[in-house]
């Protein structure tokens, strides 16, 4: 792992990035319901890295705007996908280790995800239901967040809403 190196996304990897989303996810994958709070809206191009090994694009991870009940501005974390040679390598949790401390210092204080709580919680990651934010249409045991400030998800509650620039506010 000491060749792999994490760097800023590029333009010129969106193909590899496609082809090892595709490869992760299924080439369905936009039909999840996560991926609707991607659409028309840009990824956090300070969010977006990827894992580089000998000029190959072998992981990549991604943070979309979001917010809380149209009020609250959060990130919504994903995908997040490692080619398959490297998976239980470590390379994940590097990936989200590294962008969480740059999204801390751009001062997000939440950061949502869909997935399985058996991988996310070593990284911090819970479950939303005891805090009631939800994604609507997603089961709910399947939403998890961390906080990048202690104690700030007891300010916020409701559904998981697609980013729009016109309703959104930092939460304090």
């Amino acid at each position: 792992m000491n060749n792999v190196q994490l760097v800023p996304e590029k333009m010129e990897y969106q193909q590899k990035i496609e082809q090892l989303l595709d490869q992760a996810f299924g080439v369905n994958r936009t039909s999840k319901i996560s991926y609707r709070y991607r659409q028309n809206v840009s990824a956090i191009q300070e969010l977006s890295w990827v894992a580089m090994h000998q000029e190959q694009v072998i992981g990549t991870i991604r943070y979309w705007p979001v917010t809380i009940n149209q009020q609250h501005l959060a990130l919504l974390l994903g995908p997040l996908a490692i080619a398959p040679e490297y998976r239980s390598s470590g390379l994940g949790q590097r990936l989200t280790n590294q962008t969480i401390e740059i999204a801390k210092k751009l001062c997000y204080h939440l950061v949502f995800l869909v997935g399985d709580y058996a991988y996310y919680h070593r990284l911090g990651f819970e479950p939303t239901i005891a805090y009631g934010i939800f994604m609507p249409d997603e089961k709910p045991e399947r939403l998890l967040v961390r906080q990048l400030i202690s104690g700030f998800i007891n300010k916020v509650s409701g559904p998981l809403c697609k980013f729009e620039a016109s309703t959104a506010r930092a939460a304090g």
